[in-house]
């Protein structure tokens, strides 16, 4: 997707530094991703997801931007790889001021054939200042009933860790399920959000900022945005969900 033109900032979404994250392996019971460093995020593999981002709130207004048909059809069908590759935000999908370290991960995924896993791919943003981070993942599977099952298996891995908390938000997509993590090892809170849309399943994780949850407003105009774009991939049309200043 074309960058479109600067957009003014609002608050106080700016960052100015960059920095480039490294990469381990990591595993969940049958499943194994290639990821970043970051601690928090080692499960968000587990699960796989995407998102653009809102922070409406929380560095002043930001809204969403749609050109969906509340009367059209909800297709539910298979994605090929370019069209998977287009549900991934970009810095054009995100208010002025974040910024991309590194370039989106393609593949890495190592999972058995029969989970029906067709594409995976992953980002990671900064946002805000001081710096936080803000991890998206996309995968797509052969059917809604194969993303429907991977998605239950990540929903389990979260109930199983420690010092992971349930959170209650309106119902985005055809199912969500959403955890917050404490601070610990040097890295800061969050919260990890998981989002089915037919046969995409999608991860969003994201540091609170000075105190101030991630799962609030951020998270739920992000889920939108990813489910809004995902939805438009699989009716055949070009994703181009975003959120923008407002």
């Amino acid at each position: 997707m074309a960058a479109g033109p600067p957009q003014p900032v609002s608050g106080s979404i700016t960052l100015d530094g960059s920095t480039v994250r490294g990469r381990n392996t990591i595993s969940l019971g049958p499943v194994t991703f290639n990821h970043t460093r970051n601690a928090h995020f080692s499960l968000l593999a587990a699960a796989i997801v995407f998102v653009a981002l809102v922070a409406l709130g929380l560095y002043g207004g930001t809204r969403l931007i749609t050109a969906d048909d509340p009367g059209q059809e909800k297709a539910v069908t298979p994605l090929s790889d370019a069209a998977a590759s287009q549900v991934l935000p970009d810095l054009a999908s995100l208010p002025a001021g974040w910024t991309q370290p590194e370039a989106p991960d393609i593949g890495g995924a190592h999972v058995p054939k029969s989970a029906g896993l067709t594409y995976f791919a992953s980002v990671g943003f900064l946002m805000g200042d001081p710096d936080a981070d803000l991890h998206v993942r996309v995968a797509t599977f052969a059917s809604a009933e194969k993303a429907h099952a991977f998605h239950l298996q990540t929903e389990d891995s979260y109930t199983k860790e420690v010092g992971r908390s349930p959170v209650s938000l309106p119902r985005v997509g055809d199912e969500n399920y959403i955890t917050s993590y404490p601070a610990g090892n040097g890295e800061g809170s969050g919260s990890t959000l998981s989002l089915r849309v037919g046969t995409v399943l999608m991860l969003v994780s994201g540091e609170d900022v000075e105190g101030r949850p991630f799962n609030g407003t951020w998270l739920k105009i992000l889920g939108r945005m990813m489910a809004e774009r995902a939805q438009q991939a699989q009716n055949g049309q070009e994703p181009t969900a975003t959120a923008r200043n407002g």
